[in-house]
């Protein structure tokens, strides 16, 4: 018999047996997680399946999977980041105010120093 045997994860067999696989009820695994898949090497357009298998599971290795971000990444993000811009922001417009209040007290001194001195003349 020319049959061509292989062991895969079982979650995989669907994408194999579009290839002609079949499962093997006569050969067991190590693994319970696996399975012993098996083709005849003798079927029509054989050499062309494996060319399209190949191709097949070379593409299927290149698609990628979304992985959402858990929202403590974004709460972490908010505390790290924005919170502390926040505080950033309050504590310049407190020292803004702080710098008027009191560059006001010392014209208001500039003022009255420049009013002596005329009063001096």
């Amino acid at each position: 018999m020319n049959l061509e045997k292989k062991t895969i994860k079982e979650t995989a067999y669907k994408d194999y047996a579009l290839f002609g696989w079949q499962k093997s009820y006569n050969l067991k695994s190590d693994k319970n997680d696996e399975i012993v898949i098996i083709r005849d090497i003798k079927m029509r357009h054989y050499n062309e399946v494996v060319v399209l298998e190949k191709e097949y599971f070379e593409n299927l290795a290149k698609l990628r999977v979304y992985k959402p971000t858990p929202f403590y990444i974004y709460l972490i993000l908010l505390i790290a980041f924005f919170i502390p811009g926040v505080a950033f922001a309050i504590y310049k417009a407190i020292k803004k105010s702080w710098v008027k209040s009191n560059n006001k007290k010392i014209n208001n001194q500039l003022t009255h120093i420049k009013h002596e001195l005329q009063t001096l003349k």
